[in-house]
């Protein structure tokens, strides 16, 4: 009696897994001018990409001296990359669509070639810094920023992240130039970021494109009798017993709700750890479900803050540059030298920490941990495995400072 209610069982799962479940999946355009063609011919424009990415990793490296040589071969690179970099500017002009992802095995070497060309425009600003052109070097550093924002929309968890590490690039050079700028360029900074600020894609909206696209590669995998398996392997979840009972109908179904319910608590800021752990104990969600972990805090410890304090700080510059003094408050920047003021992540319904001091002034985020400690700065007591213990963590104690606690 056991064999054939078993064997009943799995005739049920088979009768329900003939056909595919039905979900609605709006169609994917990409225009025809598409920043995403664009890049990709600057990429295959680009004359020796690599050695420019390994210019810039060796220059990221605390303490490094440059050679004179390695100096020549900078100068070089870009002389030999100049239509490379004026085509990453036009890609800029555009609007950016990658195509949707279709495959739960789909490879994604565009976003690699971003990541490279964005390390181009690095060390084109590092070129214009050494010839003593700051100005020049944050309007490149805005521009890759700019990229990270555009490469934010319309794109999935894993673009998403890449968009993520073009704003570092652009970050990373442009804190190099805040000494160094006159007022003019740090206002033009100012407004530009503020502007890129106010494009920035949701969270929401990656998390709906990574809904569909993720419908779109189930759907796909379903088509095959061997799915279970299939997924299993993907996943890397194979031997796990509730996957033989996995249906097409039910894996979908809770796919969809657990996204659903991300997706509506993906733009309350701060986010918190309880509306952000997992959902759902099914095998092949459990693999998925903790990114939106790690995509939610970056997201604010990384992107936003870290964008925003940059764009009050180049109009702090610009202030204190034409008034000799720098603002009693941050409200005084508004209107001439920001059209608003940025609200803290960690502290949505209130602006940043600032403290005008006798050598200049503090700027901070309160941080992850949600208690404004003045401007003490986070400093963890383990490093990050890149050996910083400046860096932002979840479970780090202090505040975001400006300038200091930088990734």
């Amino acid at each position: 009696m056991h064999a054939l209610g078993l064997f009943a069982t799995q005739s049920a799962i088979a009768r329900a897994d003939e056909h595919n479940p039905h979900v609605v999946i709006p169609p994917h355009v990409m225009p025809k001018v598409n920043a995403y063609h664009t890049w990709e011919d600057a990429w295959k424009m680009a004359v020796d990409i690599k050695a420019a990415e390994e210019a810039m990793g060796r220059s990221r490296k605390p303490g490094y001296v440059e050679t004179e040589a390695e100096k020549r071969e900078r100068t070089k690179l870009l002389a030999l990359n100049q239509k490379t970099i004026e085509r990453i500017r036009q890609g800029l002009k555009q609007p950016y669509v990658p195509p949707r992802m279709t495959s739960h095995n789909q490879l994604f070497p565009d976003f690699a070639h971003l990541r490279a060309l964005a390390r181009l425009m690095g060390l084109q600003a590092e070129e214009h810094l050494a010839q003593g052109r700051p100005d020049m070097a944050l309007e490149t550093c805005v521009d890759t920023i700019e990229m990270g924002e555009k490469v934010s929309r319309a794109t999935t968890i894993i673009g998403r992240l890449v968009a993520n590490a073009l704003d570092a690039i652009g970050r990373a050079q442009a804190w190099h130039t805040v000494d160094k700028v006159g007022a003019n360029a740090s206002r033009s900074a100012a407004l530009r970021l503020a502007v890129i600020d106010a494009l920035r894609a949701p969270l929401s909206f990656t998390l709906r494109e990574e809904m569909y696209g993720q419908q779109t590669a189930f759907l796909k995998e379903f088509k095959s009798p061997s799915w279970r398996q299939t997924l299993a392997g993907y996943f890397e979840v194979e031997g796990v017993p509730e996957i033989r009972a996995a249906s097409k109908k039910g894996l979908m179904a809770e796919y969809t709700r657990v996204m659903k319910v991300h997706i509506s608590r993906a733009d309350r800021l701060p986010p918190s750890l309880k509306e952000i752990e997992p959902i759902s104990r099914d095998p092949f969600i459990s693999i998925i479900e903790p990114i939106f972990t790690d995509i939610a805090f970056s997201n604010a410890s990384g992107v936003l803050t870290q964008t925003r304090l940059l764009m009050l700080e180049f109009a702090l510059r610009a202030y204190r540059i034409e008034n000799s003094s720098y603002p009693a408050k941050l409200a005084d920047l508004v209107p001439s030298y920001l059209p608003y003021l940025p609200r803290d992540p960690f502290r949505p319904k209130q602006t940043f920490g600032y403290v005008r001091t006798t050598e200049g002034h503090t700027l901070y985020s309160i941080g992850p941990d949600g208690i404004d400690q003045g401007g003490k700065s986070i400093v963890n007591a383990a490093a990050s495995p890149d050996g910083n213990k400046m860096r932002v963590l979840k479970e780090s104690k202090g505040d975001i400072v400006a300038g200091v606690n930088t990734r």
